[in-house]
């Protein structure tokens, strides 16, 4: 249901200060961060999974860091950085479906949706996950340039989590330029996603009563695995630019990435073991938990040419690229754990073009977009008699983006920007979108937005 009592209301909240301090050839740079998280407690839905009822979310989150950096220049060459963080966090994760905002002025409670019954009028109580935790993280780079045509970064960075334990996270990169109009650069890092409290601590589902309120059962609850670890990512990189004639650039990208432990929909009972069908002393038919299971390899490239000039009176910088990509999924934590076959990449559209001129004349600038999207992925299945299973595909799209801006004067300007500007009907790639479900209560990929044109006076001083 989409109208105006249906919403979620998020609030950030944010301060931050910073002391910057130069001795000699060290610089020290203090940082301290306070950061607050809402999910208003009004925040509710309505679907078939609620029964068409308000189903009511409460979140929160408050983080207070600290951050030391130096940096010392050691030599004209060669600069080094180093220093570390720790943050405090302290959250609620995000409920489940519950009957009634929560009082934030109260303590925090509330009611699990649809449970209320004759001999429990007031329903079966939420639970409520209260986490704290703590990160300290420290990292080190270096910088050195043996000569004019090449520099050097290496770096690396340890995380200590009171939640998942460490991350040892390296990186390097290389820049080479053999003469002045190439520029080649080969990167590597590895870098880890961390299961946010809602990753770990997500609970939804439903309960029922036969018997007027004096039991409870479950047909399926989705409910919390605090030893969620996080995915760790590790991706080459390779860029090549070349500068053609003075108004002329040409950059070729390649790159490749394994991703490991991706959080995956499992079997409590085969997993992590933790409810044994009991959920509080309701028995529950399936629990469903996030596991890391998971690998996933991606690679792909993009070719981009860029020209810049000026047409009498009219300056002109223009633009065009070809993007590829390609993948798939592994199950297993290992290549020796599978036991499926290999499956395409969802969400993905292996070819994109995208183009676009910035013009400028006198008091006047246009600057059209252009969007072509391949056919889309997703994750309906339309083979699996391949070496790789094969995803169903979503049609894919052209979207025309326009912006137009005039100067009045030096500080006055009136502008408008106009998305779709050929008012497609298009779509983009929807959760679980499979077209031999058709009655899976989801949409068959998401309507996008028609046209839409936005107009406004800016004003400098």
């Amino acid at each position: 249901v989409f109208n105006k009592d249906v919403y979620i209301a998020q609030g950030i909240t944010t301060a931050n200060a910073a002391y910057k301090k130069a001795f000699n050839k060290i610089t020290s740079t203090t940082s301290l961060t306070s950061s607050k998280y809402d999910l208003a407690p009004g925040s509710n839905y309505r679907n078939l999974y609620t029964s068409m009822e308000r189903a009511y979310k409460y979140s929160n989150c408050t983080v207070i860091g600290a951050e030391e950096q130096i940096d010392y220049q050691a030599a004209d060459k060669f600069n080094i950085t180093a220093g570390a963080r720790f943050d405090s966090y302290n959250c609620i994760p995000q409920s489940t479906d519950l009957a009634s905002p929560v009082d934030k002025n109260s303590y925090i409670h509330g009611t699990v949706l649809g449970t209320t019954a004759y001999y429990r009028p007031e329903g079966l109580e939420a639970e409520f996950f209260f986490v704290r935790y703590n990160n300290i993280g420290s990292y080190f780079q270096a910088q050195y340039s043996p000569g004019k045509k090449m520099n050097i970064t290496a770096g690396a960075r340890y995380d200590w989590n009171s939640r998942y334990g460490g991350s040892f996270n390296p990186r390097l990169g290389i820049v080479y330029q053999p003469h002045t109009k190439t520029t080649i650069k080969l990167l590597y890092g590895s870098a880890f996603r961390a299961p946010s409290p809602s990753d770990a601590y997500a609970q939804y589902g439903s309960f029922y009563t036969n018997d007027s309120g004096r039991t409870y059962h479950s047909n399926f609850l989705h409910l919390p695995n605090p030893g969620l670890k996080p995915v760790i990512s590790h991706t080459t990189e390779l860029n090549i630019q070349q500068q053609l004639c003075d108004n002329v650039f040409v950059s070729v990208d390649g790159y490749y990435t394994a991703l490991s432990g991706l959080f995956v929909y499992g079997d409590d009972n085969e997993t992590a073991k933790l409810y044994h069908n009991m959920f509080y002393g309701t028995p529950v038919d399936y629990i469903e938990v996030f596991t890391n299971n998971d690998r996933q390899k991606t690679w792909g490239g993009s070719i981009q040419l860029n020209w810049k000039g000026d047409i009498n009176d009219v300056q002109i910088n223009s633009f065009a690229s070809l993007s590829v990509v390609g993948g798939k999924n592994e199950a297993g934590l290992k290549e020796q754990d599978e036991a499926v076959k290999d499956i395409q990449l969802d969400f993905v559209s292996p070819v994109m073009v995208h183009a676009g001129i910035d013009m400028k004349w006198n008091k006047f600038s246009f600057a059209p977009r252009l969007i072509l999207m391949g056919r889309q992925h997703i994750a309906g299945i339309s083979d699996t008699t391949s070496a790789v299973i094969k995803r169903q595909t979503l049609a894919g799209y052209t979207l025309v983006n326009i912006s137009l801006r005039y100067n009045l004067s030096e500080h006055f300007s009136i502008y408008s920007n106009m998305s779709n500007a050929l008012n497609q009907r298009y779509k983009n790639v929807s959760f679980n979108n499979d077209f031999n479900n058709p009655n899976n209560g989801l949409y068959n990929g998401q309507p996008q937005d028609p046209i839409r044109v936005m107009a406004g006076i800016n004003f400098t001083f």
